[in-house]
């Protein structure tokens, strides 16, 4: 799991690399059976500095150009994806999880870049690339001979990485890429999808998931927490073999609890159980 060198062009260092995408369960359900993820308007974006950038004009006459600014940046739309990093993989981002996933009660969907890319890499008016994350967001230059429409979406064109690509540190641990059109409102991604990952083999919207991708070859994973003596630690496991598990592990305990409470009035008696049945 390298890091990323985020100077070069994305397309050159996510080449055989995965993309991640956190959603809600209602939906991956959409995006599933569509096999299309929709660009959303940029107006939603979760970093309200990201939107509050400005075009500044000298002259009052002018001021009909900040009207076409604000028109033309509304005109596109976006999807984002998050990405491995040295220090943890894309899907078991936490933070990710409870900010996109319906508070972990959502879908993390895996993405094969080079399947994904090929979709809309030959389509006019698609952009993408890797968010840069700044303690202070950059202020835009002034518009010098700018006088049209056309003139304007070309100064926003010019300026997309400040526009478009950039945020407050404070979402740094996001780890982003981004794609953006005003051509486009979705993109197809039918045969992209590598993997699909949820938080709870025992929820209704696991079992759902799996009845859903049970003829497809995309496999579907939960994430397990195992806790130790020095960190916690999230572990990738098969839904059906980790319900097997819980399922013995319950009727070990309650074995357990059976045991406790025809003793508890004994004060004297070994709660040591002299054996456990495993079938």
């Amino acid at each position: 799991m390298n890091t990323i060198n985020k100077m070069n062009p994305p397309r050159e260092e996510l080449q055989g690399r995965k993309l991640y995408h956190y959603t809600s369960f209602e939906n991956f359900v959409k995006i599933w059976l569509s096999e299309h993820l929709l660009l959303g308007s940029i107006e939603n974006v979760n970093d309200f500095l990201e939107y509050k950038h400005t075009l500044e004009v000298n002259n009052p006459c002018c001021l009909p150009l900040t009207e076409a600014f604000d028109d033309v940046r509304k005109s596109f739309r976006q999807t984002s994806f998050t990405l491995d990093d040295g220090q943890i993989e894309g899907f078991k981002n936490p933070m990710m999880w409870g900010q996109y996933a319906n508070k972990a009660k959502g879908v993390c969907i895996e993405f094969d870049f080079n399947s994904l890319f090929s979709y809309y890499k030959d389509k006019e008016g698609v952009y993408d690339g890797f968010v840069r994350y700044l303690s202070k967001l950059p202020k835009l230059p002034q518009i010098n001979k700018q006088k049209t429409i056309n003139d304007i979406k070309e100064y926003i064109l010019s300026n997309k990485d400040v526009i478009m690509f950039t945020k407050f540190t404070a979402w740094e641990a996001e780890n982003e890429y981004r794609i953006i059109s005003d051509k486009i409102s979705e993109i197809n991604i039918e045969n992209t999808i590598s993997a699909v990952y949820l938080t709870s083999c025992l929820s209704e919207e696991c079992k759902f998931v799996e009845k859903l991708l049970k003829n497809s070859n995309v496999p579907v994973w939960t994430l397990s927490v195992t806790t130790g003596m020095l960190f916690s630690q999230i572990e990738v496991v098969n839904p059906q073999e980790r319900r097997k598990k819980i399922k013995e592990s319950e009727r070990i305990n309650y074995q357990a609890k059976e045991y406790y409470q025809s003793l508890k009035n004994d004060s004297n008696a070994s709660l040591i159980m002299g054996n456990i049945k495993l079938k």
